[in-house]
């Protein structure tokens, strides 16, 4: 029997999705009436008529205005007179372009002049006529935006709706077979191969291209004529336009990325992975996979977060623990139908199992593979089950941080060199480490489209005159925009390390005056997480003294692991 809270659940969901499914059906319903209007009246015969009276209705409201053309007219067929009043098929009154306006002023310029005006009559009833016989396209794409936005999210609702029962009521038996292992309830784990999330992020990408062009596409059609009309500030609405084309490059890069590479599947041999002890298995493509610096792997905990609702609804993912690894070579490396690319974590014993239990608040693994190839890179993501079982061991607290102090210099220096991150040896015996300027030139990259698009934004609202709470408010956001915006490009750091002594230096473009500490001032280092790009987490290094001061070492470091890489090479040189 299924829970009273799961079954009010899919209640409200039904009443809500309704209506939505119900302008969606009767927006369907005016299109197809009208095309088939359209079709039958392809056969009307043409006759002259003339114009007895036209006038533009004008209807005001608080936020537009819409116009209404309506005509009365004569003509004879055959041999009897009629009077019509139907001027196009498409009743009621819009501001969809300027149709109205110009109609009105042809109508009235026949009246004026007595020119006859072309009306097309139905031979099987002379009495209906009309003027304009073929539909506003304009109207019709306005109808298909109702139909694919409300119909789209009404039947989606409910297709989703039904098929989350059936599979919640899969997964109620499975609980009830398997109650004190939870990583057996859900299916895509069940056989210990799970698919990648491709063919969900196309789709993603492709729906919120769809509907944000959808719904922001009548802004491309009122602009101009706002403009025309004098009224410059219409000029922001094409910003969402702008936001849309975002979205299609998007849509068009997820598209490419899933018929280039197909489906990648993770095969798990043993389910789960273990919160202290491993996570192991081997992911197979589609196609062979030739990267240029090897396959780059991530293992993330995630801590789904959802606060507000409605309007104020807000979802954020926060990274709890995170290591990654680069594959250089993978297994099967001469098959050219497939790349295997074998995986294998140590998941640290304080970490937190999966938990979907509370749907605002729920802790998930994600294992993610990159490769750098010509074109659009590979990419997949998988969704993995990690719990406490019996085989949990206590003495794995090690995370990252462990292992990273435990491979060989050169390895950790090969790692910080592939991240160009400079190291020099000094005459000394000590070791120069430089952090240089927009060392991350994609998120940089980003950052800087991002504020060059707000800015502009902020310059247009200024020269329109649009009213002052507009451009102080984005303003306000614009500052941190551009803080963000140096930091990634202009921030430098330098790192002189020897035998017991540090000394750091920082600055933007050029560096400060350095501090020097000396080993035994040195209580530790910390890294910690100081922004986040594109739910990528960025990471900092602060070193903190006996006096209680703490000095930030080098930041914007990105995986963590190349943090602690970075520690553990400075800690071995500080402590010889």
């Amino acid at each position: 029997m299924r829970p009273l809270k799961q079954i009010s659940g899919w209640l409200f969901i039904l009443l809500f999705s309704l209506p939505f499914a119900g302008v969606g059906t009767f927006m369907g319903y005016l299109t197809v009436s009208c095309l088939m209007q359209w079709q039958a009246m392809r056969s009307w015969i043409e006759v002259p008529a003339t114009i007895i009276a036209s006038d533009l209705e004008t209807h005001h409201s608080d936020d537009s205005t819409t116009y209404r053309v309506t005509a009365r007219y004569q003509y004879d067929y055959q041999g009897q007179s009629y009077t019509g009043q139907r001027v196009t098929m498409h009743s009621g009154s819009d501001n969809l372009g300027s149709f109205h306006q110009d109609t009105h002023k042809l109508l009235q310029r026949h009246q004026s002049t007595g020119e006859p005006f072309r009306c097309y009559v139905n031979p099987d009833d002379p009495s209906e006529s009309i003027l304009f016989r073929n539909p506003r396209w304009i109207n019709l794409f306005f109808y298909m935006i109702f139909v694919l936005v409300f119909g789209g999210v009404g039947y989606g609702m409910l297709i989703g709706a039904c098929w989350g029962q059936r599979r919640a009521k899969q997964e109620d038996q499975l609980k009830l077979q398997h109650p004190d292992e939870p990583w057996r309830w859900h299916l895509q784990w069940r056989d210990g191969h799970i698919a990648g999330q491709s063919l969900a992020r196309m789709w993603t990408a492709i729906i919120a291209a769809l509907f944000w062009n959808l719904v922001s596409s009548p802004v491309l059609i009122f602009v101009p004529g706002e403009v025309r009309d004098g009224n410059r500030l219409a000029l922001i609405g094409l910003i969402f336009p702008a936001i849309g084309l975002g979205l299609i490059i998007w849509a068009t890069r997820e598209i490419i990325r899933r018929f280039k590479f197909g489906q990648s599947t993770f095969e798990m041999p043993s389910i789960p992975g273990v919160i202290g002890g491993p996570l192991q298995g081997r992911i197979h493509t589609k196609v062979n996979i030739k990267p240029e610096d090897g396959f780059h792997l991530t293992l993330s905990c995630i801590n789904k977060v959802t606060t507000g609702s409605g309007k104020q609804k807000h979802t954020r993912e926060h990274v709890r623990w995170e290591d990654t690894r680069v594959i250089e070579r993978e297994l099967y490396e001469y098959d050219p139908t497939q790349s295997v690319i074998p995986v294998s974590f140590q998941i640290p014993y304080n970490s937190s199992e999966t938990d979907k239990s509370n749907t605002r608040n729920q802790i998930f693994w994600r294992l993610e593979v990159m490769a750098k190839v010509p074109g659009v890179d590979y990419a997949a993501r998988f969704e993995v089950p990690v719990y406490r079982t019996s085989q949990s061991n206590p003495q794995i607290t090690a995370d990252s941080a462990i292992i990273a102090t435990e491979q060989s210099p050169q390895d950790r220096l090969d790692a910080l060199s592939k991240a160009h991150i400079n190291i020099e040896p000094l005459p000394s015996g000590g070791q120069r480490i430089e952090i240089p300027m927009a060392r991350n030139k994609g998120p940089a990259l980003g950052i800087s489209l991002f504020m060059l698009f707000w800015t502009g934004a902020i310059a247009v609202m200024i020269k329109l005159h649009a009213p002052l709470i507009f451009p102080i408010v984005f303003g306000l956001f614009d500052l941190l925009v551009i803080y963000i915006f140096v930091e990634t490009w202009f921030f430098r750091s330098q790192i002189e390390v020897y035998p017991q002594r540090l000394t750091l230096a920082k600055g933007y473009l050029l560096l400060k005056s350095p501090v020097e500490l000396n080993f035994s001032d040195i209580q530790g280092f910390k890294v910690k997480s100081n922004m986040t790009v594109n739910g990528r987490p960025y990471f900092k290094i602060t070193v903190s003294t006996s006096q209680g001061k703490s000095h930030m070492v080098a930041q914007g470091l990105c995986p963590r692991r190349l943090a602690e890489q970075l520690v553990a090479e400075i800690e071995r040189v500080l402590v010889r």
